[in-house]
């Protein structure tokens, strides 16, 4: 394995930022992996990792008067990144990659007070114990963003 992500296209964040500078705003499109021309008139902050795209969103949060996450964040990032690929055992044998968890970014803005406007979406697939709509209200809630679903 080469590597561990998501597979998330960009295309919602993107139009997104589209239609917000259409509409005027001053945006900052934080994107990471994705093959997606840059929306014109847009600032594009390029990262790679969770924790790049964590600085950038505090960064970017602090003269925001709203910050719209769309991204799809992995929960978990490997504990420890290899500096190269990790061969095949003889014994057929594969080894176990132990997982940490990423920080939960709007959460922590919430929590700061920034910005005073938060918007958040979050996709949410199969059965949950309340449903996939009240669910992701719930999770709105907790992460204390004032949009929910």
């Amino acid at each position: 394995m080469r590597f561990l992500g998501n597979r998330s296209t960009g295309r919602q964040g993107y139009a997104l930022a589209r239609t917000a500078q259409a509409r005027g705003a001053r945006v900052t499109l934080i994107s990471a992996n994705v093959a997606l021309e840059n929306p014109a008139g847009v600032t594009v902050v390029p990262v790679e990792t969770t924790a790049q795209l964590r600085a950038a969103v505090h960064a970017a949060a602090v003269d925001a008067y709203v910050v719209v996450m769309a991204a799809a964040v992995a929960d978990f990032r490997p504990a420890s990144p290899a500096a190269h690929k990790l061969k095949k055992r003889p014994d057929g044998v594969v080894d176990p990659i132990l997982l940490e968890e990423n920080p939960d970014i709007l959460a922590e803005l919430a929590a700061r007070g920034v910005p005073p406007g938060r918007g958040r979406f979050a996709a949410e697939t199969g059965d949950t114990h309340m449903g996939v709509l009240e669910y992701g209200r719930a999770k709105a809630r907790r992460k204390g963003a004032d949009c929910s679903p």
